[in-house]
């Protein structure tokens, strides 16, 4: 098993939040690290609060039917 490189935290988060930036103007992102500590980060709080609230509902509603063989294709070499 390959460890991860010893990365400073800050600077991976800022690296994040800049290329968030560059595709949207509202955004939040969150990480659990290997030691199971929680971190996030938001454009603003309003725009945090709703795309969080927003993500728990989209994980509490209902999954659609879908057939794995479609996700599956063999000819993909991904």
């Amino acid at each position: 098993m390959s460890k991860t490189p010893d990365i400073d935290p800050d600077i991976a988060f800022n690296h994040v939040r800049r290329m968030l930036a560059d595709i949207s103007p509202n955004f939040c992102f969150i990480v659990l690290d290997e030691d199971g500590d929680l971190f996030y980060d938001y454009t603003n709080h309003r725009v945090g609060k709703m795309l969080m609230m927003e993500a728990i509902e989209d994980l509490n509603s209902e999954v659609e039917e879908f057939d794995w063989e479609d996700l599956l294709d063999d000819d993909d070499d991904d």
